[in-house]
């Protein structure tokens, strides 16, 4: 039984199956996990053992070669996004190297006030519950973190994941998802080389027809990806191969659910919840069960635990983080204080929001993922934010910003006609605006922290699209 990643690159080199593909500028490239698990072997990290090092993460044959030749050789892992590789963040990391996605630099060493409560990592020792991976969280409310997963961890989560979809094993993954994104390297790409699937790295750059093109010719049974990409790819689009498709990062609309499904009749959609710190996957559900339409993220995975304290959800998972990066580990027995405002409904799970963007509209709480969530099902809305602004008398009054469909125009009148038929009047948005578009992380999520900010017209009539 594999125990570590670790094992994983010292093993790869002797799978008969499995291979990957990178859609790269030059062109598709591949190269069998046997070949990868070689390289990987012979790849020249410059650290020692127990030593941290960090990649730039990339949809490329040579990312994957260095991840598993670091864990061959017992290093610590950190995965960089595009927001992460500045100079001034790298040198605070106390690296010995850094791949900046063409060679390895070697990190002059500076004082570095790291834990030393974090166990040692030596090649020949490596244990399940050692640190594998760190992974840095979005930074959408806030400074990024560094993220800390064992071994132990990220098996556990990928093993929950396979069990609770019970899905067949993936022929062909697809992965439109950059890969410093937790839910694209754990549960598509790693779960990939696990079951000796073929992955196929899409290349983000593409126009959104390329992409189409090429999972058609690939063949690709299972996808995962944002809302917005799922959205450019299926318009007017078939695909008959896709047997599962998850959609993450965001939350789903029923119209675009309704979308895709169609697009892909043999397909079972899946959504669910998930955060860095909790491994990363916690509920899933899938398109046919009644609570999807609800708007419910799902079941929670095999034992993992979850409890709902003063709004707040709290989560125990084999799969959570051993702590952030320098601030050494947590208690095992800590339940995970999500911050995230939830409820718990005969199993199934249903997110409001953050607890500390929730809205106080005449004493009574709103959350502004609930007005979007009702909007959007208007086929007028291509996006939409709520935020709250400050008023004497009610404390908050909600704000909609909206991005409207393609050739398409919206009455403010529809609009409030919309709420008083789905929403509580305390929760109907006093003011409206238009927006070119919305301020998303690299991940698709919405920065709510910019919404107050951000460039926006006043529409008391109607909104019309460009």
């Amino acid at each position: 039984m594999l125990e570590s990643f670790q094992q994983l690159a010292q093993s790869l080199y002797k799978q008969s199956r499995g291979q990957l593909i990178v859609d790269s500028a030059s062109g598709l490239q591949s190269m069998p996990f046997a070949a990868l698990g070689q390289a990987a072997l012979e790849a020249q990290v410059p650290a020692s053992a127990g030593q941290r090092v960090a990649l730039q993460a990339q949809a490329s044959l040579d990312f994957a070669i260095q991840l598993l030749g670091c864990w061959h050789q017992g290093c610590l892992p950190l995965i960089l996004g595009p927001d992460q590789n500045t100079a001034a963040f790298i040198q605070q990391l106390g690296l010995a190297a850094y791949w900046d996605g063409q060679a390895w630099q070697e990190v002059a060493q500076t004082e570095h006030k790291q834990s030393t409560r974090w166990p040692a990592i030596p090649t020949s020792a490596q244990t399940p519950a050692s640190p594998a991976l760190v992974l840095f969280t979005s930074g959408s409310s806030g400074q990024s973190k560094g993220v800390v997963h064992s071994h132990k961890a990220l098996l556990a989560n990928i093993s929950g994941v396979q069990s609770h979809m019970q899905n067949h094993p993936p022929r062909k993954i697809g992965i439109l998802l950059p890969l410093h994104h937790s839910f694209a390297l754990v549960t598509q790409f790693l779960l990939g080389l696990l079951s000796q699937a073929e992955i196929v790295l899409l290349n983000p750059s593409r126009l959104a027809g390329q992409q189409v093109q090429l999972l058609q010719a690939q063949q690709i049974d299972s996808l995962a990806g944002v809302p917005t990409q799922f959205q450019m790819l299926i318009q007017g689009e078939h695909f008959p191969d896709l047997k599962q498709i998850t959609v993450a990062g965001a939350a789903l609309t029923l119209d675009l659910a309704q979308k895709i499904i169609y697009a892909c009749p043999q397909a079972d959609l899946w959504v669910g919840y998930g955060l860095t710190e909790a491994g990363p996957r916690v509920t899933g559900i899938q398109h046919r069960d009644s609570a999807f339409a609800e708007g419910s993220v799902g079941t929670p995975l095999p034992g993992i635990q979850l409890q709902i304290v003063r709004g707040e959800l709290w989560i125990k998972s084999p799969s959570q983080m051993l702590g952030y990066l320098d601030q050494g580990p947590l208690d095992a027995e800590d339940w995970l204080k999500t911050r995230d405002h939830a409820s718990l409904n005969q199993g199934y799970l249903s997110i409001q929001g953050r607890c500390d963007e929730i809205l106080i509209v005449a004493g009574e709480k709103v959350a502004p993922l609930e007005i979007e969530r009702v909007l959007s099902q208007l086929p007028e809305i291509a996006q939409i934010a709520v935020y709250g602004i400050s008023d004497p008398l009610l404390g908050h009054l909600p704000v909609a910003l909206i991005l409207p469909s393609p050739n398409h125009s919206l009455e403010v009148q529809t609009l409030r006609k919309y709420c008083q038929q789905h929403l509580a009047s305390y929760k109907h948005p006093r003011r409206w605006a238009q927006v070119s578009q919305l301020p998303l992380t690299a991940n698709g999520k919405l920065k709510r922290k910019e919404l107050p900010q951000w460039p926006q017209t006043i529409v008391t009539t109607s909104f019309s699209s460009n």
